[in-house]
């Protein structure tokens, strides 16, 4: 049987690698520093119940849960549908955008297309 204090040393590492992982995509511009607030209260969450394992037992017991593996499920679905919820909003805002510039985009086309090609033509246009 594999030591529990083993698995949350394992845990503890594998959580510090992420949040190193986040703070190089930031500094990196991969990431903006907005959008890795939720990944970072997450994993600090992690950490947190790493190194004070009592920390669910006691919520879970105070919830109600049978099991604390419920409750740890259920704030790591809580947490998903957040970070889900996040990315929706942001792919909201990016499609508005994008329609936007392709609007300008396209009034900008219009006028290329209406300047005259000829030399004689253009000094005509701008007079007008």
């Amino acid at each position: 049987m594999i030591n529990l204090s083993f698995v949350r040393i394992g845990l503890v590492i594998v959580n510090l690698l992420f949040i190193a992982v986040i703070v190089r995509l930031v500094k990196r511009k991969y990431l903006s520093m907005k959008y890795s607030f939720l990944w970072l209260i997450l994993l600090f969450v992690i950490l947190l119940c790493a190194l004070l394992p009592v920390i669910p037992y006691r919520l879970s017991d105070l919830l109600g849960f049978g099991v604390p593996a419920n409750f740890i499920f259920l704030v790591a679905i809580f947490f998903l549908l957040a970070i889900a919820l996040s990315l929706s909003i942001i792919v909201s805002k990016q499609q508005r955008k994008i329609a936007t510039l392709v609007q300008e985009l396209a009034i900008l086309s219009n006028r290329v297309d209406k300047l005259p090609i000829n030399p004689k033509e253009e000094s005509a246009f701008f007079e007008e």
